[in-house]
């Protein structure tokens, strides 16, 4: 497959690489496959292509991030209750 060709491809939103593009159309050139054949087997490919991408954008955005060992955690905290004339300030009410 010619760089041109790819680019092409490119543009219109096709994902698959142009090496998994070359085994294909080798593939099915072998095979003697029909054009239907040949788009059924290119539409599943950039199916695959784009659910491998998704599931990688996806893992990347749902990072945890590191997280607090228990060794370092804090087991005696205990929050305390707010005073009032505090809660009154943060809630807006000035009496």
């Amino acid at each position: 497959m010619t760089e041109a060709l790819h680019h092409l491809l490119d543009g219109l939103g096709l994902r698959a690489t142009p090496e998994q593009l070359q085994a294909l159309l080798t593939q099915l050139t072998k095979a003697h496959a029909s054009p239907v054949q040949v788009l059924e087997q290119w539409a599943a490919l950039e199916r695959r292509e784009r659910e491998v991408r998704n599931l990688a954008s996806r893992t990347k955005k749902a990072s945890v991030g590191t997280t607090k060992p228990a060794s370092d955690y804090d087991w005696n905290y205990t929050p305390r209750a707010p005073t009032r004339p505090h809660t009154k300030t943060s809630w807006g009410s000035a009496s």
